[in-house]
């Protein structure tokens, strides 16, 4: 159910945003490549993650980020039925009682902002946890060069793509990582309950009359 998170998300950004037809035209396309070049390019890097031993998942993002690193976190947490225990936050919001869940079984993923002042925070968060050096593994994709810091660093795109738009190649990371982690664990990524707690398709909701 990867695709429908990105098909509503791109249908909102064009129909709610002012860009002109053409100009929503151009950065789809672009968006489409970037995701397009980085499945490849991303593969190795996604098998290599997935076959850690990871108990916990924490995704930060600041920002509008922060709701696409909260699908992130769902989606692993959906495909490996619980087993993988997720968590999401912004930067700031990380520094407080978040941080606990960091432990040397812990994977970190941050997605960065092209925004330079919110990625400054961005910047620093990742160089604390770093310094503390307390998780399993800890990378942050971005799209700005980030040399000038000590780290692991996956470019995603390029700076030309605003925040809203690094959506799409976050997101489709996070996805692929949550998909090859599910195969990892012996799962079906399809229907990862098929003792059916949790359903592809949701059940039990009752709709109450509204007035």
């Amino acid at each position: 159910m990867t695709s429908s998170y990105t098909c509503m998300t791109l249908s909102a950004i064009v129909l709610l945003g002012n860009a002109t037809r053409a100009a929503c035209t151009e950065q789809v396309e672009r968006v489409a490549s970037c995701v397009e070049n980085g499945m490849a390019q991303w593969a190795d890097k996604v098998n290599t993650l997935a076959e850690m031993d990871y108990q916990r998942l924490i995704i930060l993002g600041s920002g509008g980020l922060a709701g696409v690193a909260r699908e992130g976190a769902l989606k692993s947490l959906e495909l490996s039925a619980g087993r993988v225990v997720t968590g999401f936050e912004s930067s700031l919001g990380f520094r407080h009682g978040p941080k606990f869940m960091i432990n040397p079984e812990t994977l970190v993923i941050q997605f960065f902002s092209t925004d330079s002042y919110t990625r400054q925070y961005d910047r620093d968060m990742y160089s604390e946890i770093r310094t503390n050096g307390k998780t399993l593994s800890h990378i942050a994709l971005t799209a700005v060069d980030e040399g000038d810091i000590d780290g692991e660093f996956i470019s995603v795109a390029d700076a030309k793509l605003d925040d809203v738009w690094l959506t799409f190649p976050y997101i489709v990371f996070a996805q692929m990582l949550a998909m090859t982690k599910s195969l990892q664990l012996g799962l079906t990524p399809d229907n990862p309950c098929p003792s059916g707690e949790v359903n592809r398709v949701v059940q039990g909701v009752t709709i109450y009359p509204f007035s």
